[in-house]
């Protein structure tokens, strides 16, 4: 196996041949290392072999990273899409930020830079292909994003950044081509040695396909389980869901002898593991054209999967094949599949009692939410009314001790009259508005808290009483995935068509015996 500093050196060398062709000096190139997924040690021996920058695309493991001093003697590229709450742990960490793309991020970008007093680099980040799947600015808005960029005076634009589509050109997407001469170029061969027109040969296979309105140069299959909260791919589970999609992609070529695999990738760089696999649809013995040629639906056919209607395509077809293949491999480690976003309008009954009491529990559990909120603004009511007891308190304290509650002494030869004119009087009526005031909120008080008491114990009863029916529903619903699982297992075990000749049997049998009681 080949050393990090082997490879490294391996890719200067094809660094420096290409540039050399374009005429440049491969010293010209920056070589920035993907570096999540290794630990700080393997990134050390990284920078030691000479990359000129590490990149990292995710927040938490850059910060552990750094803490252990990984990236010691390169510079630091932040290469991941950049969250708005998560600016204040890169800003300043990093020497460059790879990934802007709108103006709300270099709005915070420049907040955290002029509270560190610093300078942030950044790459304004282009979706030079106009890809739904990929972050980035629309071209024609960059000159706007460079407009609000240049008027921030803690950001340097660096450049731009872009990640260009797969290439639809003969030279562009190398794997996918190197499997289009394995696959097609003899059979070209032959076709081209049969024909007796110029017009008729075929100079290049690839750009027939590409252009062709009948059929794709290749297909992708991409498989995810679960999401983001219960499979996140830094947990646990997400390390299991690897291993079962890397179980389930053993299997594939074995179940898909006519397509053809030229990538196939494991991602644990984002929030799920997921699987994509690309490949080439060829069928072979073809009677017209080429005996070998690029055809999904022949392929497809020839693996068993016969079109039916428009929503029962062959394609359709094969995904749910593979979906169930999952789901098997999924089963043996103890995962179940669940079904979500079917358009199935039949459901057996266990399927049905289950959905409705999966659409029960849904609504216990937001009528119980709602209920709990109700309780904690009750709650809360009870805890103002503490504090009204407290100030209260306080009141009394103040009708002790405070100076402006208390008879003064009179002042020279202050007469009776005087003294109680100026003095006396003025502190009675102080005294008699803040009795009233405190007689009066003591009261409603009183009151608000007799009826909280009164509210708050319906609402603890009836808690009381949809926490019953919820767990009762709970049991009942587990009984039924019991159920479902077994109905499932004996589906597999002796296939569809056995099954459904069995409920067939059965719904007869139970319809003759309703006619017969009718009868008598």
């Amino acid at each position: 196996m080949s050393t990090i500093a082997e490879n490294i050196a391996a890719i200067r060398a094809r660094i420096d041949a290409a540039a050399r062709l374009s005429g440049r000096l491969g010293a010209d190139i920056t070589l920035v290392a993907a570096t999540k997924m290794n630990d700080a040690a393997r990134v050390r021996e990284a920078v030691a072999a000479g990359i000129d920058a590490c990149g990292e695309n995710r927040v938490q493991e850059m910060t552990e990273k750094l803490a252990e001093g990984a990236y010691t003697g390169a510079p630091l590229h932040f290469i991941g899409h950049l969250q708005t709450n998560k600016v204040r742990q890169v800003v300043g960490k990093v020497d460059l930020i790879q990934s802007v793309d709108s103006p709300e991020l270099l709005a915070m970008i420049e907040k955290r830079a002029a509270m560190q007093d610093t300078v942030q680099d950044i790459l304004l980040e282009v979706n030079i292909g106009g890809e739904a799947a990929k972050s980035g600015v629309d071209p024609d808005a960059l000159p706007q994003l460079l407009e609000t960029a240049a008027a921030c005076a803690h950001i340097r634009v660096r450049g731009l950044m872009a990640i260009p589509p797969v290439a639809e050109t003969s030279d562009g997407n190398h794997a996918y081509f190197t499997k289009m001469h394995e696959l097609f170029d003899e059979a070209l061969k032959r076709y081209n040695e049969k024909q007796t027109r110029a017009d008729r040969k075929i100079e290049n296979y690839y750009e027939k396909i590409r252009n062709s309105k009948q059929e794709k140069p290749f297909h992708e299959l991409i498989l995810q389980i679960g999401d983001k909260e219960n499979m996140s791919a830094e947990s646990e589970n997400g390390q299991l869901a690897r291993q079962i999609l890397d179980e389930y992609y053993r299997g594939f070529h074995e179940r898909n002898p006519n397509l053809k695999v030229f990538s196939a990738h494991l991602h644990m760089d984002e929030a799920t593991p997921h699987l994509h696999i690309d490949f080439v649809p060829f069928t072979t013995g073809s009677k017209r054209g080429l005996d070998t040629r690029v055809s999904l639906k022949q392929a497809l056919a020839a693996q068993g999967f016969k079109g039916g209607t428009r929503g029962d395509t062959e394609w359709n077809q094969w995904v749910s094949a593979e979906k169930s293949a999952l789901a098997f491999v999924m089963e043996r480690h103890g995962i179940e599949w669940e079904h979500k976003g079917t358009h199935e309008k039949h459901l057996s009954v266990l399927d049905y009692k289950k959905q409705e009491r999966a659409a029960e529990l849904e609504q216990l559990g937001a009528k119980i939410e709602e209920k709990q909120t109700e309780f904690n603004v009750l709650s809360e009511r009870v805890l103002n009314y503490d504090d009204g007891l407290e100030n209260l308190k306080n009141v009394e304290e103040m009708l002790d001790t405070a100076p402006e509650y208390q008879l003064s002494e009179p002042q020279g030869f202050m007469t009776a009259k005087a003294y109680k004119t100026k003095i006396a009087e003025p502190l009675i009526q102080k005294l008699k508005a803040l009795v009233k005031t405190a007689l009066a909120r003591c009261f409603e008080g009183w009151d608000n808290y007799h009826r909280l008491n009164i509210t708050n114990g319906n609402l603890y009863r009836e808690n009381e009483m949809l926490s019953k029916i919820n767990r009762k529903l709970k049991s009942e619903n587990e009984s039924l995935r019991s159920e479902v699982k077994d109905y499932k297992l004996l589906r597999k075990a002796f296939g569809h068509k056995q099954i459904d000749e069995l409920l067939e049997q059965a719904r007869n049998i139970k319809g003759h015996k309703r006619e017969n009681s009718r009868s008598r």
